[in-house]
């Protein structure tokens, strides 16, 4: 599943959360324009496997491929 960071009535990350409970093996990313590493914290704690910034279009698909495989992904421009 991926979601953007700012949906009508709900934040990507509570949505995130929510369907976790429901459906922990769904692999779930937010895709954003936020760079904000805070929010790539708080997406990885509600269980996203991944955290992209929309701008590189070769990014998400080497991001999907990865979570596709079980692993993390957050975008370099947040990583520490």
């Amino acid at each position: 599943m991926l979601v953007d960071l700012s949906l009508p009535g709900v934040s990507g990350i509570d949505l995130i959360a929510s369907v976790k409970t429901r459906h922990p093996e769904l692999p779930c990313a937010i895709l954003s324009g936020h760079g904000e590493r805070r929010y790539a914290e708080q997406a990885i704690a509600a269980g996203a496997q991944g955290y992209v910034l929309k701008g590189d279009p070769d990014e998400l698909p080497k991001a999907i491929r990865l979570m596709m495989k079980g692993e993390r992904y957050v975008s370099k421009a947040l990583q520490y």
